[in-house]
């Protein structure tokens, strides 16, 4: 017979899945905007089981919360669902943060921490939570002597200025004169 004294080792934490994959810059960082859902995994060398309620705490303020182990009992999962007003340049587990309420098969709780916060990647990429509508450009024609002549134009027999203002991320304008 042997007795287990030893606390259960963490492996660290992982993006199990991202419900919206599309929102994706042109760096390859995945941004998540309000309503959109992550799965993180908790990995651990051995089968853990969770006592009580259990989340994980995000360096946003916000928390992730347990839903459910993988069948060999060494992943715990939790989501986090964005929300309306919520933006962070980066997803990460709170510094010194460690899932709560786990312990193993022996009834060993998991005490380590983490020393520092841990950044969330998904295939290698940042997780950035951005739920800040840009705003849309808009544009205007001025004739030669800057006055406002549409926003919106057919056939044009002299020549105009076009302007172009607004803000974004990544936007792009394309102009044709040949339609």
């Amino acid at each position: 017979i042997q007795i287990d004294k030893t606390a259960p080792k963490f492996d660290g934490y992982q993006i199990e899945s991202i419900s919206d994959e599309m929102h994706i810059d042109t760096d390859g960082n995945y941004y998540l905007n309000a309503g959109d859902t992550v799965k993180i995994a908790a990995v651990f060398e051995e089968p853990v089981m969770i006592s009580g309620d259990s989340k994980i705490e995000l360096s946003h303020g916000k928390s992730a919360s347990y839903v459910g182990t993988s069948s060999d009992r060494k992943t715990l999962y939790y989501t986090y669902t964005v929300a309306s007003g919520e933006n962070s340049a980066s997803l990460c587990i709170a510094e010194k943060v460690i899932p709560n309420n786990v312990q193993d098969i022996a009834g060993n709780k998991f005490e380590t921490k983490p020393a520092e916060s841990t950044t969330l990647k998904h295939n290698e990429k940042t997780i950035v939570i951005d739920t800040i509508t840009p705003d849309a450009p808009s544009v205007t024609f001025k004739d030669a002597g800057g006055y406002k002549v549409a926003t919106n134009i057919g056939n044009v027999s002299e020549q105009l200025t076009m302007e172009i203002s607004g803000e974004g991320n990544g936007e792009k304008i394309e102009y044709s004169i040949n339609g």
